[in-house]
């Protein structure tokens, strides 16, 4: 079974360098990492150290290292690298494609993974909610979907409280006039879903979502452009409103099989791990749907925890 493993990357290159000696080690992996054009210079010590390591291990010649599209925080850019890289990896023959960050980590064996997947062959992981949700902000997660915002058009790590200004703004006019973009979409405006941009997704479950309407659009202006963190709703309503996602709801598994902490560790959030998340990760261990995965690690604060993860493999 061949896995895709499609990694988007900005920072921390021993991270990365780390996640991609886990993945190779993966029978039958592919691996596509997709760094921000802004982090040239991490771009460059990747491609070296890619093109080093492929010298004596060959499973490095096969990895493929981009660097040529701008990764904006919560605007379509991510969206457009997942879809980019998804239809790559198709062509390329992935049964499996799985998205992750370069802070990821593999928690269970090469072997394991493997195996997991051999005995779940076809099933689909990938959280998903019908919108909107309690849990998500703006009115449940449909602001998301119904408003124009300006995430494709500010930077707002850049702007910061100049692009707040003017997205609120933005959306106040918007409520005013009564806007609502989901009548657009080709689909009834209360079968929006949601869920988290990471996943692990079966080969049939991504041609349902590549062919669905929502993703027939314009491609260089899509129906979604100009939402809010489009990965987080798009593929989801596309593969729960297609006729594969109607048909075979019990392989689509609400589960993304991923470890994360969602408060605030070493100032960020999702929190950086460290040691103290060992006893959480191990006993997601014995879930039906175990942790394959954990997010986020920095090399900073991380090595404990990376060492005592190692013992358990």
């Amino acid at each position: 079974m061949i896995h895709a493993f499609i990694l988007t990357a900005y920072r921390d290159p021993k991270s990365l360098k780390t996640l991609i000696r886990q993945l190779v080690a993966i029978n039958g992996s592919q691996i596509y990492c997709c760094i921000d054009h802004k982090s040239k210079q991490m771009a460059q010590e990747i491609h070296e150290w890619v093109s080093e390591q492929a010298q004596s291990d060959p499973r490095y010649a096969q990895i493929e290292v981009l660097n040529d599209q701008v990764i904006r925080y919560a605007s379509t850019d991510h969206l457009k690298v997942q879809l980019d890289l998804i239809r790559q990896a198709l062509l390329s023959g992935a049964d499996y494609c799985h998205t992750l960050t370069g802070q990821c980590r593999l928690v269970v064996s090469p072997e394991q993974f493997t195996a997991f997947f051999n005995a779940h062959k076809g099933q689909n992981f990938i959280e998903h909610f019908s919108l909107p949700a309690k849990h998500w902000s703006g009115d449940g997660g449909l602001s998301r979907i119904q408003y124009f915002q300006l995430y494709d058009v500010m930077d707002i790590k850049k702007w910061r409280g100049i692009f707040d200004i003017s997205n609120r703004t933005l959306l106040l006019c918007q409520r005013l006039l009564k806007i609502d973009r989901r009548k657009s979409y080709p689909i009834n405006s209360d079968q929006f879903w949601g869920g988290l941009g990471y996943w692990s997704l079966h080969k049939d479950a991504l041609s349902a979502i590549l062919d669905h309407p929502i993703l027939q659009s314009n491609n260089t202006n899509p129906i979604y452009k100009n939402s809010h963190c489009a990965e987080e709703f798009v593929l989801h309503t596309a593969l729960m409103n297609s006729a594969y996602g109607k048909a075979h709801k019990s392989k689509i598994i609400p589960n993304h099989l991923r470890f994360m902490d969602w408060g605030i560790g070493h100032g960020e959030s999702p929190a950086i791990l460290d040691e103290k998340h060992l006893d959480q990760i191990e006993q997601g261990a014995k879930n039906e749907y175990p942790y394959l995965f954990a997010r986020k690690f920095d090399s900073r604060f991380s090595e404990n925890l990376e060492k005592h993860l190692q013992k358990l493999m």
